[in-house]
């Protein structure tokens, strides 16, 4: 199969070509050639095809404006509850989680925030428990300390 565009006295021609064959064997060719118009048609279809391809970019970017700005909202959703993750807040209810990747690392990270917290509270009160296991030890053993050391 061949195509080709030839001038030819005030325009140009296109001319194609196309083979037929049969049981393996050429048996004929068929030739096809049309003059190539230009014009006020092709110029419409033209501007026609570059009006849909503009529309269409300008949508395209539309759309990826509003998904990044979304996706960064959530993200920055993600990195303000890692920032919370300290003692001093609770854990805040989760505003629009979803059901794809982002949604369940959002879940995530305020579960674990979350067991952090509590984590960190059970230690906190293991911690004061210990020191006052530790005054009042210290507390009963000052005076057997002190005689023995003849302070007392």
């Amino acid at each position: 199969m061949g195509t080709s565009i030839v001038p030819a006295g005030a325009g140009r021609i296109f001319r194609l070509a196309v083979p037929v064959w049969a049981n393996g064997k050429l048996t004929n060719v068929l030739r096809l050639e049309s003059p190539v118009r230009s014009g006020a048609g092709l110029d419409e279809i033209r501007r026609q095809i570059f009006t849909v391809a503009g529309s269409a970019t300008v949508l395209a970017l539309v759309i990826a404006f509003f998904v990044s700005r979304s996706l960064a909202r959530r993200v920055t959703r993600i990195r303000i509850s890692l920032r919370r993750c300290s003692i001093l807040h609770p854990p805040e209810a989760l505003l629009g989680a979803s059901n794809d990747e982002l949604g369940a690392l959002e879940r995530t990270v305020h579960d674990v925030a979350a067991r952090l917290r509590e984590l960190f509270e059970r230690w906190r009160l293991e911690s004061s428990r210990s020191e006052a296991i530790l005054s009042s030890m210290a507390e009963a053993l000052w005076p057997w300390i002190g005689t023995a050391c003849g302070v007392l």
